[in-house]
């Protein structure tokens, strides 16, 4: 269902989609994947890194996870400060 609302551009919707998931089945590596990713398409950069970090810990070879973790990062970083 995630999957399906991401494709559609609900960014939102999907994010609740895979969090139920996740509350079905907590060791759903994909799901946080996928809500890292959705999180980054909203610029919502600090919440995709702890959904890719969840990921990872759950399956550390998981190289996409680590892969957009790092241009979440770079993205992050990049936003200004405000005074």
């Amino acid at each position: 269902m995630g999957n399906a609302y991401g494709k559609l551009g609900e960014y939102q919707k999907a994010i609740n989609a895979y969090q139920k998931a996740i509350e079905i089945k907590p060791d759903m590596h994909e799901a946080y994947y996928n809500m890292g990713n959705a999180y980054n398409e909203l610029k919502e950069y600090q919440k995709a890194i702890n959904a890719y970090q969840k990921a990872i810990e759950i399956k550390p070879d998981n190289h996409e996870a680590y892969n957009n973790m790092g241009i979440a990062y770079n993205k992050l970083e990049g936003i200004p400060k405000g005074n």
